[in-house]
């Protein structure tokens, strides 16, 4: 193909557009994977596995978002680095947990345990303190959440709001995700930092008071 031989005559796979983004973004944005073996293989020029763009996004975040768990395969084989994140602190699994793609999420799971680091990108917050099970209890994905929780999420950790993933996942009225973090012993009686204002919004509940408000 056009990328294959471009890289074979030495096209340098470094050049950024005006936003920072190289060939390899695009191509893990739209889920090339045969483009993404192309500019992550041999050839001239930087590999660019972990450059962001202008706003720290890498090509392994840019699969994560997307689900295209083939060319983030081949990044964690090349060894992008699973703990990258963005300007806002938000790592590659955040996105994957956020998405609901379960895929991804299992894969920079393996790949973090594959170099010792899974503890430390399962307690990785982004710029509000939320970790990657704030992200799947707010959404709903309870499947992610359950491998989150199973991998050693720590399930009573709090966002700059005072908010556990219990707190998340009772205000959006997910039930399932309710239920696999009280099993897992969450703390349903934690108040989070809204506790002293008005009580016109749902959240300065305990948990608990919230799972009876929605009869989840």
């Amino acid at each position: 193909g056009c990328v294959e031989r471009l890289v074979a005559c030495g096209a340098n796979r470094a050049i950024c557009n005006r936003f920072g983004a190289t060939a390899l973004h695009h191509a893990c944005d739209r889920g090339h994977h045969e483009c993404t073996k192309h500019l992550t293989g041999v050839g001239a020029g930087e590999r660019c596995l972990d450059l962001g763009d202008e706003k720290g996004v890498t090509p392994l975040h840019s699969c994560a978002y997307h689900g295209h768990s083939e060319c983030m395969a081949i990044l964690l084989n090349e060894g992008a680095n699973v703990l990258s994140a963005d300007v806002n602190g938000t790592t590659p699994l955040m996105m994957a947990a956020y998405a609901g793609h379960l895929n991804c999420v299992s894969k920079l799971l393996e790949a973090a345990e594959t170099d010792s680091v899974l503890q430390k990108l399962l307690d990785l917050t982004d710029h509000r303190q939320a970790t990657a099970l704030h992200f799947a209890a707010f959404r709903g994905h309870d499947e992610i959440l359950k491998l989150l929780v199973t991998r050693g999420s720590k399930v009573d950790l709090r966002d700059i709001e005072g908010s556990t993933a219990l707190h998340k996942a009772a205000f959006a009225g997910h039930k399932n995700c309710v239920a696999i973090l009280v099993a897992n012993k969450a703390d349903t009686n934690a108040r989070d930092n809204y506790v002293r204002r008005r009580l016109r919004a749902t959240r300065a509940f305990p948990p608990i008071v919230l799972i009876h408000l929605f009869a989840l």
